[in-house]
């Protein structure tokens, strides 16, 4: 079996779930983007009175995306086991961020705070996602199971 024909059947056998796990990944991913975009300014002003970069805001963005994307890819694409547990830890090590989160509603308004609430929401959900059953049973056979045997929701 050539490599395109091994990608087509791992494809092939994936979950439906995990297009909803791309969809809510990527919603997390923009939700961060746009707040970052919207609040730009903000942030630039800051690092400056800081003395740091002011393209600090960028720099996440770019670091948000790509690492998002990467992580989309080993898990929902290449089944990559490993990959689906850095994604839950970093989002659980996310939590360590949540008093600067609120230091930063606070300074910034509320519609910060509801952006970055939903972005760490959605995410959530779609680490959730990572711990269905189904899901499991098809990462830990490398992308090869077939059919999903329904008795794994009872």
């Amino acid at each position: 079996m050539t490599r395109a024909q091994e990608r087509r059947a791992r494809l092939r056998a994936r979950p439906q779930v995990f297009r909803l796990f791309g969809w809510l990944l990527a919603a997390a991913t923009g939700m961060n983007v746009l707040s970052l975009v919207i609040y730009a300014p903000r942030f630039r002003a800051e690092a400056i009175a800081q003395g740091n970069a002011a393209a600090g805001w960028f720099v996440a963005i770019l670091i948000t995306v790509v690492i998002n994307s990467v992580l989309w890819w080993r898990i929902a694409i290449c089944a990559g086991r490993f990959a689906r547990w850095i994604y839950i830890g970093l989002l659980a090590a996310s939590l360590l961020q949540l008093p600067q989160v609120y230091a930063y509603t606070v300074k910034f308004g509320l519609a910060y705070g509801l952006m970055t609430a939903t972005a760490f929401a959605l995410a959530m959900c779609s680490s959730a996602i990572l711990l269905r059953p189904d899901v499991s049973r098809w990462l830990r056979s490398d992308g090869l199971l077939g059919e999903v045997d329904p008795a794994d929701f009872e």
